[in-house]
């Protein structure tokens, strides 16, 4: 018998066998320039190790969700030059690779907040939104880096890894009943920990490219602001002790039968602005198998995982209220029900059915907590605290960093 291994050890390995990817056959002469986002690494993790086979499935891992996208890179020609490089992601359900282009211009177009000690998380989201690229920006993003790494040697983060460590190495630990969430609070540190090396490795390249004419790069300060805006989540959930995973059902709220149509438009909206938002923040992201086939598309349930996901989300419960333009009486309004997921060794019937009875004791909040309207496009927070015309980047998933700029 031997030991289970450490997720240290684990990560040691991980390294190990893509180092050495880069030696293999059609990778090995190529100069591309790779970065791992910590999502990815923690995908390859769970997939690559095992309990019974330690980790023996990685290489079989690592060729299925990371040679093959690289492969068809080099089939279709679409490899990085110069300055680009890949950056390696994942939703959870796979690995995802995309080019960086530091010339890229950013997107969306918002004036950016102007930079305030000590560093808000309005500061970071204006440079998620907008990065603008100027020394400024990037003096203040490394300043931000630096806090994040006096957090993680704080005598306060070490404690608690340390009592972790201690509760999981006790006698009666695997039969105790808040095991899984000693497990999960000890593996959201691990993963904070890689996000910040990830946020290290942006701060490096972004100075490397600030050799250039441009100074720096907005595309580059941008996903540097991303990482350090997620591992400030992370940071708090570990500190909180929040939940590791939140579900989100949005269900109609209908005055009539005419309403119907609208109203369920109005929810997929919601959905689609759930996924975004999701998507762009680095989450994992799945659907819940439905018991009612025909309701599925009516009643859909999302399992969302990230750092600051159930925070984020459980505000976000309450009825939202859309109406096409100002002064018109067709309003359509939805309901958001969050709550968190319970952790366990579950089957999926067993976890749909401890999800779903969970939502079901979940009180059905009547408080609005957002009013939308199309034509002029205004977004308001109902309890006054922030509202913005960026009705496309709220329904784009934005809608977490609009408020932290607006307020």
């Amino acid at each position: 018998m031997f030991a289970p291994l450490t997720r240290d050890r684990m990560r040691a390995i991980l390294n190990k066998e893509l180092t050495a990817l880069r030696e293999r056959r059609g990778l090995k002469d190529r100069t591309w320039a790779v970065e791992w986002e910590s999502s990815a690494l923690e995908f390859l993790l769970e997939r690559g190790f095992s309990p019974e086979m330690g980790a023996r499935p990685l290489k079989r891992a690592i060729d299925q969700y990371v040679v093959a996208p690289l492969a068809a890179m080099i089939v279709e020609k679409r490899f990085p030059e110069g300055d680009q490089f890949l950056f390696v992601r994942s939703d959870g359900e796979g690995i995802q690779v995309e080019f960086v282009d530091p010339d890229a211009d950013a997107t969306d177009k918002l004036i950016a907040a102007p930079v305030a000690e000590p560093i808000t998380h309005s500061a970071l989201a204006a440079a998620i939104l907008a990065p603008q690229g100027t020394p400024d920006e990037f003096q203040m993003l490394e300043a931000e880096c630096a806090a994040v790494e006096r957090k993680l040697s704080t005598p306060e983060w070490s404690d608690l890894k340390d009592g972790l460590t201690a509760e999981m190495s006790s006698g009666d630990f695997w039969n105790r009943p808040d095991r899984f969430a000693v497990l999960a609070r000890f593996a959201l540190m691990d993963r904070v920990k890689a996000a910040a090396e990830t946020a290290h490795a942006l701060r490096d390249r972004a100075r490397r490219y600030s050799q250039s004419p441009r100074r720096y790069s907005a595309e580059l300060n941008g996903r540097f602001a991303l990482q350090l805006y997620l591992i400030r989540e992370g940071i708090r959930d570990a500190f909180d002790d929040a939940p590791v995973e939140a579900a989100l059902t949005i269900e109609p709220v209908l005055d009539g039968a005419g309403d119907r149509p609208a109203t369920l438009s109005w929810c997929s909206d919601l959905t689609a602005m759930y996924r975004a938002w999701a998507e762009k923040r680095r989450m994992q992201i799945r659907d819940l198998p439905s018991v009612n086939a025909s309701r599925a598309a009516e009643d859909p349930i999302l399992l969302v995982s990230g750092f600051g996901a159930h925070r984020v989300l459980a505000v976000e419960a309450g009825l939202h209220v859309f109406e096409p333009s100002e002064g018109g009486t067709s309003r359509v309004a939805a309901r958001v029900r969050v709550d968190a997921v319970p952790l366990g060794q579950l089957s999926a019937a067993e976890e749909r059915g401890a999800i779903l009875a969970t939502l079901n004791t979940t009180p059905r909040l009547n408080s609005v907590v957002r009013r939308y309207r199309k034509q002029p496009p205004l977004v308001r927070d109902a309890a006054g605290r922030w509202r913005t015309g960026r009705l496309d980047l709220v329904l784009g998933g934005a809608f977490d960093l609009l408020q932290d700029v607006a307020g």
